[in-house]
């Protein structure tokens, strides 16, 4: 199969200290069963808020992978129009971009957000009378107006109605839809008012376990050592974006208070970029028990997690995500994970006690989790083992993506079919 993978996120190949996400994931997987893959990605790096090329580009990673960069404008804030407007550029020179294609593809996967660029893929299989895919990885535009008030929200569900119902359009002419969690999927169904059909499905984001040498090893650590990082304390590790959605404002509270209590053999290690970076910077330089090391190699975190105790997915209260990558990406590092996030993953971390599940904002119950896990070492390592565990029964990426691809090849032979007929 010629396959094209549509997405406005995640780094790509070509970016600084790059690491796979899930659309690497999944290329990886298609061109080891020999399939052919074209991403459409953004020349603007969401992640680290950055450039990477001026204009169009092109890059390949090998000889059936390759990524194609459509120019989109920069902006600073997640939740913005700015970054709205960025994604209805994106979608203009997109469209622009596949007229001039002369070899169209078997499948199109089109991960949602951006709504812009979903409609232009699937207007473009539709005329193609190629399949199309769309994954929904976040439940767009719903996320814009969750914090607004209930009223404003009704108002802005008025004012944006034709966002709404170009959602509801795109759902509906998907050939198959899937989804990183069940919440995810039952919001897509519901948006498109069709019902739950038969190739609809959750396939979580998974985690791709990266192993160092020892040499390598020893070189990271005595990097981590030389920033401040105590290997000997009970570590615990975050990794991810410092945005709004992120309760990275808890994780300092919660820091400030072990200082003065003088909880002295806890470390808190925080990697990442965003908004709040400059109030991590702040604290990590008045407090010993802090450390902010920026965004770092996909090697690093891998050292990090085999030196850390426990893995903090720290969500803002009405956080969107529902089962994100965090995670799993701690579960491979064989982590206890203490999570603020409600719904599916707080119900799989009681069913497999692979950790603990703290309030939102609360950072009298964050530090509560943290100490009772402190306290019991056997806690740890028995969450620990049934982290390991899970990860390696149901979240692994080499036990997702290839099952992806089966799934693939399914929609695209049915898709033929009922036109040979």
């Amino acid at each position: 199969m010629n396959v094209w993978i549509v997405f406005i996120g995640e780094t790509l190949p070509m970016d600084d200290d790059s690491r796979e996400w899930r659309y690497g994931m999944l290329a990886d997987a298609l061109v080891a069963k020999g399939h052919t893959v074209l991403r459409w990605a953004p020349t603007f790096n969401h992640t680290l808020k950055k450039q990477r090329d001026k204009q169009y580009a092109a890059y390949k990673v090998n000889d059936h992978y390759s990524i194609n960069l459509i120019h989109n404008k920069s902006y600073r804030k997640n939740i913005s129009l700015k970054r709205l407007l960025s994604y209805r550029g994106f979608a203009a020179h997109l469209k622009n971009a596949f007229d001039s294609v002369s070899v169209a593809p078997d499948l199109i996967i089109c991960g949602l957000p951006s709504p812009d660029a979903c409609g232009v893929v699937t207007e473009y299989a539709k005329k193609n009378n190629i399949p199309v895919c769309i994954d929904i990885r976040d439940p767009w535009p719903d996320i814009f107006f969750r914090k607004l008030h209930p009223f404003l929200q009704a108002l802005s569900q008025k004012l944006f109605s034709l966002v709404f119902y170009d959602t509801k359009k795109i759902l509906r002419q998907a050939d198959a839809l899937i989804a990183v969690s069940q919440k995810y999927l039952d919001w897509g169904c519901m948006k498109s008012a069709r019902g739950v059909g038969c190739h609809d499905k959750v396939f979580p984001i998974g985690y791709k376990a990266i192993g160092n040498s020892a040499e390598k090893n020893v070189r990271i650590l005595q990097w981590l050592q030389d920033r401040g990082v105590e290997r000997h304390k009970f570590i615990c590790c975050y990794f991810g974006q410092l945005e709004s959605t992120y309760d990275v404002e808890t994780i300092l509270n919660v820091a400030k208070h072990f200082n003065i209590k003088k909880y002295n053999k806890i470390q808190f290690v925080l990697c990442g970029k965003g908004r709040s970076e400059q109030a991590v910077i702040d604290l990590s330089r008045q407090q010993d028990n802090l450390v902010y090391l920026g965004w770092v190699s996909p090697e690093t975190i891998t050292s990090i997690m085999d030196i850390s105790a426990v893995g903090l997915a720290s969500y803002a209260v009405n956080a969107p995500q529902s089962l994100p990558n965090k995670p799993f990406e701690y579960m491979g590092g064989a982590l206890p994970i203490v999570s603020s996030l409600q719904g599916e993953l707080a119900e799989m971390i009681d069913v497999y006690n692979c950790g603990l599940t703290y309030e939102a904002g609360s950072a009298e119950q964050m530090a509560s989790a943290i100490l009772d896990l402190y306290n019991n070492p056997e806690k740890v390592v028995v969450m620990s083992k049934n982290a390991s565990e899970l990860f390696a029964k149901e979240f692994s990426a080499g036990k997702i993506y290839p099952i992806l691809v089966d799934y693939l090849e399914k929609i695209v032979s049915e898709k033929l079919s009922r036109i040979s007929h």
